[in-house]
This record gives C-alpha cells, sequence and structure tokens, in this order.
C-alpha cells in the first residue's frame, strides 16, 4: 500500500513539474522578441555589403535570472516554424564549485520537431550560496527567427517567472 502511495505522490509531482513548464513556456511565447544579430558588422547597411539580403539571427540569449539557494536552472525552447530545428543550448551560471572553481557551462544540442516545445532543466547540482546567483541560457541555430526560448529558476515546489529571452551577439 505504501508503494502505491508513493507512486502515486511522485506522479503527481511530475505532472505539475510538466504543467508548470508548460506555463512558463506560453508565458516566454507571449513575451519574447526576436532581434536579428549577426556577425557581419555590414548587415543593415546594403551600401556597404554589396546589397546582400538580410540573414536570419543565429542566437537568441536571455537576460539574467537569478538562482536562489536550493534552486536548478533551466533553459526552454519553443519552435514555431514548420521544419525541425537543431538547436545547441548553453547554460550558464555564476555559481561555483566547493573548490572555487567555476562550474563549466552545460552544453547539449537538441533537435526540436515543428510547433513543440522543450524545457531542459540542468541538475548538477542546486545552488548553494546564500545570495542569488546570475545564469542564463543562450541557444544556437541555423536561423532563430521562429524560436523562443527563455530561462529560469526552478525547485520542485515554485517556478519563478521565466526570464525573457532575446536575440544577441
Amino acid at each position: 500500500m505504501n508503494n502505491l502511495i508513493f507512486s502515486a505522490a511522485r506522479r503527481t509531482k511530475r505532472g505539475f513539474a510538466h504543467r508548470a513548464a508548460a506555463c512558463a513556456l506560453a508565458a516566454i511565447g507571449s513575451m519574447v522578441t526576436s532581434i536579428p544579430a549577426s556577425a557581419d558588422p555590414n548587415e543593415g547597411h546594403p551600401e556597404r555589403s554589396g546589397g546582400a539580403g538580410k540573414r536570419a539571427p543565429t542566437v537568441l540569449a536571455t537576460p539574467p535570472f537569478f538562482l536562489e539557494t536550493n534552486q536548478t536552472g533551466a533553459c526552454a525552447l519553443l519552435n514555431l516554424g514548420a521544419v525541425a530545428r537543431e538547436v545547441t543550448v548553453t547554460y550558464h551560471t555564476e555559481e561555483t564549485q566547493p573548490d572555487g572553481a567555476p562550474i563549466p557551462d552545460a552544453v547539449t544540442t537538441v533537435t526540436i520537431e515543428p510547433n513543440q516545445e522543450r524545457a531542459l532543466r540542468f541538475g548538477f547540482g542546486m545552488s548553494r550560496s546564500l545570495t542569488p546567483v546570475p545564469a542564463f541560457c543562450k541557444f544556437q541555430s541555423t536561423d532563430t527567427s521562429l524560436l523562443r526560448g527563455g530561462g529560469y529558476a526552478a525547485s520542485d515546489s515554485i517556478i519563478q517567472r521565466p526570464a525573457r529571452a532575446v536575440a544577441a551577439e
């Protein structure tokens, strides 16, 4: 009987986390603006770039969001396009390891199908800092014009308001 109760409690907790992530993604989709980013300094100046057309943005990055004690960072992604996109997601935090060394960036590549959402939680350890620690998510793809992304601090009981994702160079 105890196993049934424990199993039901775990399913309920997991269901809550999925619903909370879906709400966060819905909020991200309505809040995000996309600003073209390019490494070409002549872009936007057709007279200097020989008349080449505008390129699609290739990078989205969130402004910093903050991890409180016992929270982990998460990155959420939404594909509004009609084709699958391969996206490299980088999660960066200013948290340090017990020896004082910085925690390396977590980098993963995912394929996100059309009209799908994906949340990636980076659980290499909960924040141990007594003060808020900044973190951010970066999304790279050949074209991010129809991608929306964000980052948020997560724990088992709450999810903070997601940080708005904007394109960055």
